[in-house]
């Protein structure tokens, strides 16, 4: 049984041994297709073997971003502290110029 699934980016699938993966990257002139595994492993196949796979489309895990590694201290800001200043509106900081 060959795959059938024209591989698009941001596509997730899972393999015959359960495995969940993104299509992060298709290169049409290199014919050649990489993944993300949720555990966050890249992997790339060239477009004999993508053929070759028994693959499901499936839904984005709720907690997608998993496979990207990411924690909270790497969105440079901290969540959990309100800041001390309102919000900036940057048409009223046009209005003043004027």
């Amino acid at each position: 049984m060959t795959t059938g699934v024209i591989p698009q980016v941001g596509l997730w699938l899972k393999d015959v041994s359960g495995q969940i993966f993104e299509i992060v990257a298709v290169d049409r002139g290199l014919d050649s297709v990489d993944i993300q595994y949720y555990d966050g492993d890249i992997a790339e196949f060239d477009n004999d073997s993508w053929q070759q796979l028994e693959l499901v489309a499936v839904a984005a895990p709720e907690d997608w971003f998993g496979s990207y590694d990411i924690e909270r201290v790497d969105y440079g800001v901290d969540l959990d502290v309100a800041s001390g200043s309102p919000p900036i509106n940057f048409l009223d900081e046009l209005d003043k110029q004027h």
